[in-house]
């Protein structure tokens, strides 16, 4: 029998046993079993086990009368065990125990007829009590508790009927508080405070109903304002502007509706223009450029939808192309140029779907050869390095060990 089911295909097979009692085996693929269960007067029957593609034991499960009954378990590709649960009639009965692939204990969950009750508990690989939350009848109900593994508690909040009340706080390692926000019914409601651990304010921010509403401020520890974003209804909504911590304006966007729209600017401490990138609907659209201090123009790469598509250059001081090299959809293509001071070209290098392809080549000032390196898929395969003489040199592994390091080559051969 073959199923089509939500668009994924499904091969299911049924062997006749006895009057009413059938196995059926499903498939990922022909001869890759995926489930295998007792069929009897309709209703699963007895053991059903579920598996990895791989084939290892992913899930199983006892029936009975169409029921979970006894221990089900559930366990890592590896073959370790995952979790294990007890049922009756049912429903879940007593502790829900998971476990990290290394054996130890990582949850353990109380339930009674089907639902949480008292405590259930998080534990780090080592095993020192990482979180722990009291339940009653399903619900959280009580104060939730995380601790670093030095056992100091990390987070602290209180559910009532399942849902955050009161404020809740996080704290740093050595105990000093962190943050913290204050919920109503389950939403965040109020100032939300971010700490230094020296006790100074790091950041803060308003919610409303859950959502952030109002200007979002972030200070440096000495309590100069660091940046500031409006929101409105939980989407950024107005200028994003970070300063330094002198006051001057570090850099400056619009949002509109949570998405970046128009320039965004980025300014020296001096406040010069540093850079500028055009934005559209969240993604760059246009070219960058990013100056020297002095005005220069220092750098161009154009963008399309959020790619770099075209030639990118990069220029000195004196306004002589440092280099040029070719973007088509996010990846470098073509020849890359490199060139000294004066203008003369001091590499070249080809790119194929972002990697290096073909022969590099490199120059001295006054023209002649310095270097020739082969490149395949990005790897370097064999290469030769000339001295001012035009001496040839093979290139070693070492070679290409410095080269990757950023490291010149000494060609006083």
């Amino acid at each position: 029998m073959f199923l089509k089911v939500m668009g994924l295909s499904v091969i299911v097979t049924t062997e006749y046993l006895a009057d009413g009692i059938f196995l059926e085996k499903r498939f990922y693929r022909p001869e890759v079993l995926k489930l295998e269960v007792l069929i009897k007067n309709g209703q699963k029957e007895g053991v059903e086990n579920r598996y990895y593609p791989s084939g290892t034991l992913f899930l199983q499960s006892v029936y009975r009368n169409g029921k979970k009954e006894n221990v089900e378990r559930g366990y890592y590709e590896s073959g370790k065990l995952l979790w294990k649960r007890r049922y009756r009639n049912g429903r879940v009965e007593g502790f829900y125990e998971e476990y990290y692939e290394s054996g130890a204990l990582k949850t353990k969950i109380f339930f009674m007829d089907g639902k949480k009750e008292t405590f259930a508990r998080g534990y780090y690989e080592s095993g020192e009590l990482c979180w722990e939350l009291p339940y009653k009848s399903d619900q959280a109900e009580g104060v939730y508790k995380e601790y670093y593994k030095s056992g100091v508690l990390k987070t602290e909040m209180l559910f009532v009927d399942g849902k955050k009340e009161d404020i809740v706080k996080g704290n740093y390692e050595s105990g000093a508080l962190y943050w913290e926000l204050p919920y109503k019914g389950g939403k965040a409601e109020g100032v939300y405070i971010e700490y230094y651990e020296s006790n100074a304010m790091k950041s803060d921010m308003f919610y409303r109903d859950d959502k952030k509403e109002g200007i979002a401020r972030g200070y440096y520890e000495s309590g100069m304002l660091s940046w500031e974003l409006p929101y409105k209804n939980d989407l950024a909504e107005g200028f994003y502007r970070e300063y330094y911590e002198s006051g001057s304006l570090k850099l400056s966007v619009l949002y509109k509706l949570g998405k970046k729209e128009t320039i965004e600017k980025g300014f020296y401490e001096s406040g010069e223009l540093f850079w500028e990138l055009p934005y559209k609907n969240d993604k760059p659209e246009g070219v960058c450029k990013e100056y020297l201090e002095s005005g220069e123009l220092a750098l161009e790469v154009p963008y399309k939808n959020g790619k770099q598509e075209g030639f990118s250059k990069k220029y000195y001081e004196n306004g002589l192309l440092s280099s040029v090299s070719f973007f088509a959809n996010d990846k470098e293509e073509g020849i890359r140029k490199k060139y000294y001071r004066n203008g003369s070209i001091s590499h070249v290098v080809f790119y194929k779907n972002g990697k290096r392809e073909g022969w590099e080549l490199g120059y001295y000032p006054s023209g002649c050869i310095q270097l020739k390196i082969f490149y395949q898929e990005g790897l370097p395969k064999r290469g030769y390095m000339y001295n001012f003489s035009g001496k040839r040199k093979m290139l070693t592994r070492a070679h290409f060990y410095l080269l990757n390091l950023g490291k010149p080559l000494y060609t006083n051969f």
